[in-house]
């Protein structure tokens, strides 16, 4: 998503081209390759669990997964640096041109605003899976781990968010409903003398 962002504001002439069928694909299969291969301990190493009075108890597992812990933070963290690096010359040529043209940009800068989202909370989360590496314990990591369900919330509703931008329509009817804005439909004709066609937009 940074590197779309990326390319539409700061690269437009080699925007279309880069965006093709098959570097997309491509892209998602390195993406889903990097992820899998990175947790595959994780896939294959067993839980552990115990009979008590009042039913199973989850141990654990069967194995310390420090290196797949270790794998998984690095990736994440080198991955979000690269994205805070393409959010930050995406803002910064939008801002550009925003004043050199005088236009608004708000659903460009909100599609960054919603990537930009991803990125502490990514961290924070690479940042708790390294805290197992050297026995840190803090109040932050303590924090990090409570705040568990924000952050997947978050991840499952940015979809969502990024489809309220993109859909004028939608954005209507909301506001509509919530009475922010009175929106009256435009009449138009098709200027024929005899049989006019009326249609509300």
């Amino acid at each position: 998503m940074s590197l779309n962002r990326y390319t539409a504001t700061c690269k437009p002439k080699c925007h279309q081209k880069f965006w093709t069928n098959t570097t997309l694909q491509c892209l998602l299969i390195i993406d889903f390759v990097v992820s899998y291969a990175s947790y595959t301990e994780w896939f294959l190493t067993r839980f552990v669990y115990e009979q008590t009075q009042n039913g199973w108890r989850l141990v654990g597992r069967e194995n310390r997964t420090l290196a797949t812990r270790l794998m998984g933070a690095l990736v994440v963290i080198i991955f979000e640096m690269i994205n805070i690096i393409f959010i930050f010359f995406t803002f910064r040529a939008i801002r550009r041109q925003k004043k050199k043209y005088h236009r608004k940009m708000g659903q460009e800068m909100s599609f960054v605003i919603l990537t930009a989202i991803n990125c502490p909370v990514n961290l924070l989360e690479a940042f708790y899976d390294l805290s197992f590496l050297f026995n840190f314990e803090s109040p932050i990591i303590a924090w990090i781990q409570s705040q568990f369900d924000v952050y997947f919330f978050i991840m499952m509703t940015m979809n969502a968010y990024s489809i309220l931008i993109l859909s004028r329509a939608l954005q209507l009817e909301i506001l509509m409903r919530w009475k922010c804005l009175k929106y009256k439909p435009r009449v138009t004709s098709n200027n024929k003398p005899s049989n006019a066609l009326f249609t509300v937009q």
